[in-house]
């Protein structure tokens, strides 16, 4: 059931995503722009189903979202190793 959900919730996205593209000149910015559709679509379903599904969906996009904030913080990080010049160059 779950993995049934997820593929709809994916599906759904794409195919709203791709008429945007093609229609109203959304610009293709990658694909974590599909996977932060796709969670928002799966927290908007969550009424729909029992509450064990919804439950084991909640627990999913909560995943999502705990790996998605480590990721982003880890290039900040990293882009600010790489880049530790310019605080030298504000602080002058």
């Amino acid at each position: 059931m779950i993995s049934n959900v997820v593929s709809f919730a994916v599906l759904w996205s794409l195919w709203k995503l791709r008429n945007e593209l093609c229609f109203q000149g959304v610009v293709w910015l990658g694909v974590k722009i599909v996977l932060i559709r796709v969670s928002r679509m799966l927290r908007r379903w969550l009424p729909l189903y029992k509450q064990e599904v919804g439950a084991k969906l909640e627990e999913l996009v909560e995943g999502y979202h705990v790996v998605r904030r480590r990721s982003s913080e880890r290039r900040r990080l990293q882009w600010l190793r790489h880049h530790s010049w310019i605080h030298w160059v504000l602080s002058l």
